[in-house]
């Protein structure tokens, strides 16, 4: 493989690739590569030539936690959450990230309003009334519903 012979070895045993480095949404610059005519990132590759196929639904994810390594023996198997896991379990989270509820700068509502929604909809006001109430997305105000959205807020948490 071609894109094996593009890397440098650091002292941490990090196998740094040095082809064309594409940042994601965060602006991490990970390895991209050309391979077996598809485009993907340098780590899939590497694991892919060095243990086999990627199972459906899991990512390659960074022992070392550093996005351009390819060395195999720096990563491993696991599914989104397992990778988030890890990724708080060693505080590395963007600062944002663990910003909920009011703290959050693209919050638009408060946790008073939060409580007021749980109500609403617990007396069997439609989603789409109260997003519109609000001003929000109704995608929103059923996120709050199922609690996938503001869950630590609870009923006695405002006076």
């Amino acid at each position: 493989m071609k894109f094996l012979k593009r890397i440098v070895i650091d002292e941490n045993g990090c196998w740094l690739y040095q082809g064309y480095l594409k940042p994601n949404v965060s602006g991490l610059k990970y390895g991209w590569v050309s391979f077996r005519n598809k485009s993907m990132n340098a780590h899939r590759a590497s694991w892919i030539i060095h243990n086999g196929e990627i199972p459906k639904d899991l990512l390659v994810c960074h022992k070392c936690d550093v996005p351009n390594c390819i060395n195999p023996e720096h990563l491993f198997l696991g599914t989104a959450y397992d990778n988030t896991r890890d990724m708080i379990n060693k505080n590395r989270q963007a600062p944002s990230i663990n910003k909920g509820g009011e703290t959050n700068p693209c919050s638009k509502l408060k946790v008073k309003q939060v409580i007021e929604i749980r109500e609403m909809i617990s007396k069997n006001i439609t989603q789409t009334k109260i997003a519109k109430l609000f001003n929000v997305h109704v995608g929103t105000i059923n996120a709050i519903h199922k609690k996938r959205n503001w869950a630590l807020v609870k009923e006695n948490d405002v006076a």
